[in-house]
């Protein structure tokens, strides 16, 4: 991750140099920027010819996430208010655009409640408009006790599959909803039997276990709430 405030871009380390290039054609310079503020990148051609790109390291073998009948997630958000947590997620339907949007099973991990709010001892490395470097995390929690990003389905893992998420849009996703046995449209969630597997900021990959103890979860997606993360309570 980057020390500067602009995103880091994934596309160009994963043989998709074309894409990344494709999708700037044309947005404004400073668009990746942290601190910019644009209207939704699907209003722009460039990003929406781009994101109907099928990148398969983006999707998980277990599944089929081009199944979904309803829509196809392109934004989530979370929000912590005073009181109450917030998830707004906006989706193309099936018919209507969402078909052609190429799919992911793995977003990034935003923690507890993303930034802001006083939740920022909770937040994960890739909550929204973060600029954490892995050296910080390392230093902090730790890389190897981490998670960076983790499967995701956009739904629940039985058919009918309404949702999938869009890998342009839906970058992250908080973890205050826990790791349920039946994921849901803001968990994450495999179709892999009892277990979602996460990438940790080392490179590491867990197997975390659905149910698992709700506060260690938490421990091992934040990456500076000091706390101690009890494996045994979490891992499969």
């Amino acid at each position: 991750m980057p020390t500067q405030k602009h995103e880091e871009p994934l596309l160009p380390y994963v043989e998709q140099e074309p894409v990344y290039q494709s999708m700037l054609t044309d947005v404004p310079a400073d668009y990746l920027s942290t601190t910019a503020l644009y209207p939704e990148w699907w209003t722009y051609p460039s990003m929406w010819q781009a994101a109907q790109a099928r990148v398969a390291l983006f999707l998980c073998p277990s599944d089929n996430a081009y199944a979904n009948v309803q829509g196809t997630l392109v934004t989530m958000q979370s929000l912590l208010y005073p009181g109450y947590i917030d998830i707004d997620a906006s989706f193309f339907s099936i018919g209507n655009g969402g078909d052609n949007l190429g799919r992911t099973n793995y977003v990034g991990v935003s923690g507890y409640a993303g930034l802001g709010a006083g939740s920022d001892g909770n937040a994960g490395p890739l909550a929204n408009r973060s600029n954490v470097t892995l050296a910080q995390i390392a230093s902090a929690d730790g890389a190897s006790t981490t998670a960076l990003f983790g499967e995701y389905l956009g739904d629940t893992n039985t058919s009918p599959r309404n949702y999938s998420a869009s890998w342009m849009g839906v970058g992250a996703l908080p973890t205050w909803p826990g790791l349920p046995t039946t994921p849901s449209t803001f968990t994450f969630g495999s179709m892999h039997p009892g277990i979602v597997q996460f990438c940790f900021c080392d490179g590491s990959v867990r197997s975390l276990r659905t149910g698992a103890d709700y506060n260690n979860y938490l421990y091992a997606t934040g990456w500076m709430d000091g706390q101690i993360v009890d494996w045994s309570a979490i891992e499969n």
